[in-house]
């Protein structure tokens, strides 16, 4: 109920206030994934250090189950980062890759996985023996818009705006959370600790939060489904229908499978446009320091656009991304089926129409399944 989930938040506050204010200086190592709790651990320390595995994530996620960061993450991030770096955090749920973490002011220091924990004792070290270390600072135009009231207000009055334009304010957390940063920016940290813990009595018992947990225990179920049987290698795959959402499925695979892609289409100009879109997201890895130059024009290399179905023989996957028409998806499979190997797996990217009647005119049906990406590819 209500009450039980606001005092669980107050345990957590009890729990880790106890932990900021231990006698000596506290520093979290961080070389795992970090959500949640671990973040707002991390936070109630002076220091964090974390490495630089690409695999880790550390972040508040917790709008995603329909509640708010309430062991502290909404009243202490802003004063670590600043108040727009905190908000983009927490009102989306994210979880941020160390290097960012490490630009943004999340994190003190990033160490190398190799020597991680003996960097991390020499940090440690450093600081027991009197050295000076200077928390990294945000930069001064936060500085600047968190050190006045105007100024706040500016960033807050873009964030609920932005809020409502993503959610229809449908979704009370983020919401809500905003209302908590708000209170602890400006009257305190023990004021933002009361407004999470009576926000989140409040949200933890919604139908909104209740579904959204569902959804999430959904999710992780399929992850942890056994396989009763081995998986087919996929060697090479193929996409039918360009454009946008083809070109970002042809990208995806490539990207992430480093597989040949056949893209095709009927016509010209929705091919150079699925083959432009997926340029374009090699592009953007490319600036934002992800992959390398070489290495996106090796995977780019991977698409072969076509307007026929020559090469397909050799196919062991063909996702469809058509018109969403029955009978036209109906007849493309069957088409399909003719010119694949009896054990290609044909993928249809439906949203709505059953898997079963698509395939019902096509040799061995039992192959046609349903893989639905949703747009943008890249990010869903």
């Amino acid at each position: 109920d209500a009450a039980e989930a606001e005092e669980g938040s107050r345990i957590g506050h009890r729990l880790f206030g106890a932990w900021s204010r231990l006698p000596y200086t506290t520093i979290a190592a961080v070389q795992g994934t970090c959500l949640g709790g671990g973040t707002e651990l991390s936070l109630a320390n002076d220091y964090i250090v974390i490495s630089d595995r690409t695999d880790i994530r550390i972040g508040l996620p917790e709008v995603r189950l329909g509640i708010i960061p309430a062991w502290g993450g909404c009243s202490r991030l802003p004063t670590r980062i600043g108040v727009a770096a905190a908000l983009d955090i927490i009102l989306a749920g994210k979880a941020i890759r160390p290097r960012k973490a490490f630009k943004i002011g999340l994190a003190d220091a990033l160490l190398p996985d190799a020597s991680f924990l003996h960097l991390a004792r020499d940090f440690a070290s450093s600081v027991a023996n009197g050295e000076k270390r200077v928390r990294r600072q945000t930069n001064w135009k936060t500085r600047v818009l968190d050190g006045n009231p105007l100024g706040r207000g500016i960033v807050f009055s873009q964030a609920r705006k932005q809020v409502l334009a993503k959610t229809g304010g449908h979704y009370p957390a983020p919401l809500r959370a905003l209302e908590v940063v708000e209170q602890a920016v400006s009257r305190g940290l023990q004021a933002g600790l009361e407004a999470e813990a009576r926000a989140t009595g409040e949200l933890a018992v919604s139908p909104v939060s209740k579904n959204l947990v569902h959804v999430f225990r959904l999710m992780e179920a399929v992850k942890n489904r056994k396989l009763t049987a081995a998986p087919r290698a996929v060697g090479a795959a193929g996409v039918v229908g360009a454009g946008v959402m083809g070109g970002g499925i042809a990208q995806l695979i490539a990207q992430r499978v480093d597989i040949p892609v056949r893209l095709k289409d009927l016509e010209p100009e929705p091919l150079a446009s699925g083959m432009a879109h997926a340029a374009t997201l090699f592009d953007t890895q490319v600036d934002r320091r992800r992959l390398s130059r070489a290495a996106a024009k090796e995977k780019m290399n991977l698409l072969l656009p076509t307007l026929d179905y020559s090469g397909f023989e050799r196919l062991d996957l063909v996702v469809e991304a058509i018109v969403e028409r029955l009978d036209i998806k109906q007849k493309v499979l069957a088409e399909l089926a003719s010119r694949v190997p009896k054990e290609t797996v044909l993928a249809s990217n439906t949203s709505s129409l059953s898997i079963d009647l698509i395939g019902q005119n096509t040799p061995h049906p039992q192959r046609v399944v349903g893989m639905h990406f949703f747009n943008p590819v890249h990010r869903m």
